[in-house]
């Protein structure tokens, strides 16, 4: 059963507009763990909400493949898999390119500011902070496309994803490579040289696909070997 971390037990008070993030974050950072099932009574309290606008935010949540229902078992968290990883990534590096290509005219003047966000991931120690840092330099170039409907599909895809980053920083980190990976991107931009920086935009998110792909097939290899 899906149940908040014993620190987080204690009831709070969520508002309804901020009940979809409250519990995507939860989702994102495994205080509600994988394939686990929701009890919506329990949640219910320990949020402070009422049944009505939960149940709207996990459907909202449903539609955007964090979690399943069932008419029987209700809600339950998604298992992480290595399919799953294979599907997401390679999508979201195609829309960062699509990104880059319209936001053709507006990159060069952005290009001071990726260096800095480089510079804050250079120094983040926590998985929390190399993460959020992470996105801050993508969503810095992909914003400047100036599509909305663009940004918004991006911005889903990458919460499902960054539950797959927040499991494998616990015991693994590749932020050397990313900030080298961000390095080249920045020259490419900073050179107008385009179709380079969506090249190293593909390598930058296959990386973490290759990688977290094979550390979910090890573990499930090694659930295996104990049953």
């Amino acid at each position: 059963m899906a149940r908040l971390k014993k620190n987080l037990v204690k009831p709070i008070r969520i508002s309804r507009d901020n009940l979809h993030s409250e519990l995507r974050n939860k989702l994102i950072k495994r205080d509600l763990e994988p394939d686990s099932r929701i009890i919506e009574s329990q949640l219910s309290e320990q949020l402070g909400i009422s049944r009505t606008p939960l149940r709207e935010a996990l459907f909202k949540l449903e539609r955007e493949g964090f979690i399943r229902s069932d008419l029987a078992k209700g809600f339950t968290v998604n298992p992480l898999s290595s399919k799953e990883v294979k599907e997401l990534y390679p999508i979201i590096w195609t829309l960062e390119g699509l990104a880059i290509r319209l936001a053709v005219p507006y990159l060069p003047s952005i290009v001071k500011d990726l260096k800095g966000i480089n510079q804050e991931l250079a120094k983040a120690t926590s998985a929390e902070k190399i993460i959020a840092i992470d996105t801050r330099f993508h969503d810095a170039i992909t914003q400047t496309c100036r599509n909305k409907h663009l940004i918004n599909q991006l911005a889903i895809l990458k919460h499902l994803a960054q539950r797959y980053e927040y499991a494998y920083m616990q015991d693994s980190n590749w932020v050397e490579d990313s900030i080298e990976q961000h390095n080249q991107i920045i020259e490419a931009l900073s050179k107008k040289n385009f179709d380079l920086a969506i090249k190293v935009i593909e390598q930058n998110w296959r990386l973490g696909m290759d990688r977290i792909s094979t550390w979910l097939d090890w573990i499930q290899a090694e659930e295996v070997d104990k049953k």
